[in-house]
């Protein structure tokens, strides 16, 4: 189950709201303790969970962003930056962005003042106020099962879209886009009741066949398309054709396709609950033949064909980088992975790339290494072994590649299954403290053992507690591993026969589970450990593909331990900390890459790309979409007007005087890149003093 769980706290007095499933909470800060009483109370947008309160006021800490609405929804006023509001008294709706979805319902006057630090709300006198939430979790709602038979396929990957829960252009937030059914493959194809016989006025006529089903797919979610066979693919729109290419370009067709709607429906949607533009707006709209507005109550069919009309490259420079290129095998067995990769928006290709294996693998994977005496991790060397190896081409329009299919990828992540499952089937917390275990089975890597320590938990408003063991033989290990804890960080040696200790190696496909949800193992070699720990019952982690160098591995370890610190997702904190050594092209993510460990400090993790100018400095800012996904809107501090962007866009430039840079660095300790130079925003702030 998923939900939102309400406790009412003491010391000091403040209501803390919590993910049940996930670590996603916030603290209401109020005047005195309040009971707190369950209510089935309605609200425009959907909650899931509810309770009443009585209260003078609160206040929620950080930079937060609300909106504020009537009785009937329709908003009257949102705060960003500095900002203060009266109002008289009356019924309204206030919506919070924290870490989940948070909504305010009273009858009163309501007075309300933000900065970057809080935003407090006080009403007039004792009121009755109502909270209601929902999980930013999303789980598969059903499983369709289906035959190997094409038509089969077909029927089963038509059901996709019922995780889409509107057919306007709402679609486009993350929220709206629900997770897809699961699907399974049996003896007999079975569509659950629950999923109504699909009627949609947008078909994708396919051929028969994996390798033109599977690149169809995100597009086929997202508009909630049938999908019929077909001689070559087709986009019909209410019966008219809109759009027609091949097999061989339909990959392509589509990553084209899906952001030039999506950034569209983003564009129309203002005419919904949410009434202001996104940044790219005053780029294109004198570019565009409509206003997409008045499309917002149209049908899909409508909309699609208007929105082809817009060429692609007028749209092109304002997109969002998409996060992921699933590479996946042309094999029936690999439908069961496509309402993971649909719930992402993922771009799927889908075509047979070569094997390599021993010294033509090393070739195509240690490129990066050089000559030298470098201690390694290591102390075998897995290319002279028997393991296969998929050497990929990466996606450029994307920031990470992931491969579905048998063997091991080069310069990309394995996506496994299993990892999906066990998040979807993790079971809700019984403490919202955030557990992170520390192994250091190395006396000389014990520098790096202690500083990940200080990294893990260095934030405020969020309880950590921290396991650090050193030098643990193998039932040790085992015991350690059983036991719960959200990350397993492990710093030490490895082989195929397991992670070294004081005593021999554990094999972790020895153990019947783990305990752990996420890890990085930061030793070489341990991609068959990690895979084995997602096997167990772990979500995703970072691993390593062979030998790593020492001091070049104690780089990546601590920029991923701060980076998972900021919120940065397992995928994209790695991302970022393989661009610090030469070997992090060696690391890759195992299971489901798109889980994170905490929640971010502000609404998104985010980096900063800045470049010293003649007359001051140019600063880009850029917001990662994390588990939000794509669609979301941020909003830069920086930004004196509150214009909001869609999240995973280049923001900017911004010209800032020394003395605005330090004080925009001094906010958040992000990543930053200065001069083509990796910092840490505090690093760079201590040297413009």
């Amino acid at each position: 189950m998923t939900g939102v769980v309400f406790e009412s706290l003491s010391s000091p007095p403040r209501i803390r709201i919590a993910d049940a499933v996930g670590h996603e909470q916030t603290y209401i800060y109020i005047d005195e303790p309040s009971e707190l009483t369950p209510t089935s109370a309605s609200f425009p947008f959907r909650v899931t969970d509810a309770v009443e309160a009585t209260l003078s006021g609160f206040e929620i800490r950080g930079r937060i962003h609300s909106f504020v609405r009537d009785s009937s929804g329709r908003m009257l006023f949102s705060t960003d930056h500095e900002c203060e509001q009266s109002l008289p008294a009356d019924d309204y709706y206030l919506e919070l962005t924290t870490a989940m979805k948070l909504y305010v319902e009273t009858s009163s006057s309501i007075s309300i003042k933000a900065d970057s630090e809080r935003l407090q709300v006080s009403f007039d006198g004792p009121t009755r106020v109502t909270f209601g939430s929902r999980s930013p979790r999303n789980r598969p709602p059903e499983t369709v099962t289906t035959t190997e038979d094409p038509e089969d396929l077909m029927t089963a990957l038509s059901c996709l879209g019922e995780g889409i829960l509107a057919d306007s252009p709402d679609r486009s937030y993350p929220t709206i886009r629900g997770h897809p059914p699961e699907i399974a493959i049996g003896s007999e194809l079975d569509v659950p009741d629950s999923i109504d016989p699909h009627d949609s006025d947008i078909v994708f006529e396919l051929p028969p066949r994996v390798d033109a089903l599977y690149p169809a797919v995100p597009l086929v979610y997202y508009l909630d398309a049938a999908i019929e066979t077909g001689e070559n693919p087709r986009l019909v729109a209410d019966g008219e054709t809109v759009y027609e290419t091949t097999v061989e370009e339909l990959s392509s067709a589509v990553k084209d396709l899906l952001p030039h709607v999506f950034m569209l429906d983003c564009l129309a949607r203002q005419a919904g609950f949410y009434p202001f533009d996104i940044g790219a707006h005053e780029h294109v709209a004198d570019d565009l033949p409509f206003d997409p507005a008045d499309y917002y109550d149209r049908s899909t069919a409508e909309q699609l064909r208007a929105y082809l009309e817009v060429p692609f490259e007028t749209l092109e420079p304002h997109l969002p980088q998409w996060s992921v290129t699933a590479h996946v095998e042309p094999a029936i067995e690999h439908v069961t992975a496509m309402p993971y990769l649909a719930a992402q928006l993922a771009f799927v290709d889908c075509v047979t790339y070569p094997r390599v294996s021993g010294d033509e693998a090393r070739k195509a994977s240690l490129k990066a290494f050089v000559d030298g005496d470098h201690p390694t991790r290591a102390t075998t060397d897995v290319f002279d072994e028997e393991a296969s190896f998929v050497d990929l081409s990466t996606d450029s329009r994307t920031r990470s590649d992931i491969w579905v299919g048998d063997d091991i990828p080069l310069r990309a992540n394995k996506f496994l299954a299993e990892g999906y499952r066990n998040r979807h089937q993790r079971e809700p917390l019984e403490t919202t403290t955030i557990t992170v275990t520390i192994v250091c089975n190395e006396s000389w890597m014990d520098g790096e053992a202690a500083a990940v320590e200080e990294l893990y938990g260095a934030r405020e408003e969020l309880p950590f507690e921290i396991r650090t063991h050193e030098r643990l033989g193998r039932e040790e290990l085992a015991d350690v591993l059983r036991r719960e804890t959200d990350f397993f960080h492990y710093i030490g040696h490895a082989e195929s026969r397991g992670l070294k200790c004081t005593d021999g190696f554990l094999d972790i496909e020895t153990l019947p589970s783990v305990g752990a949800d996420a890890f990085f193992l930061n030793a070489c070699q341990s991609y068959q450990q990690a895979a084995a720990f997602v096997e167990s019952g772990a979500i995703g982690g970072i691993a390593t593909l062979s030998d790593v160098i020492n001091e070049p591995a104690m780089t990546v370890g601590r920029t991923t331990a701060r980076l998972l610190n900021q919120g940065f997702s397992l995928r994209d904190a790695l991302f970022i900390a393989r661009e610090r050594s030469f070997t992090g092209g060696q690391y890759l993510t195992v299971g489901d890459d798109s889980a994170t460990v905490t929640q971010p400090e502000s609404p998104f993790p985010n980096r900063c790309i800045i470049d010293e100018r003649v007359s001051g400095y140019s600063l880009y800012w850029i917001p990662y979409t994390n588990q939000y996904g794509l669609g979301s809107v941020a909003t830069p501090h920086i930004e004196s007007e509150g214009t909001r962007y869609l999240a995973g866009t280049l923001i900017g430039p911004y010209d800032l005087s020394r003395q605005e840079l330090r004080e925009f660095l001094e906010l958040q300790d992000v990543p930053v890149e200065f001069e083509g130079e990796f910092y840490w925003a505090s690093e760079l702030a201590d040297e413009l003093q």
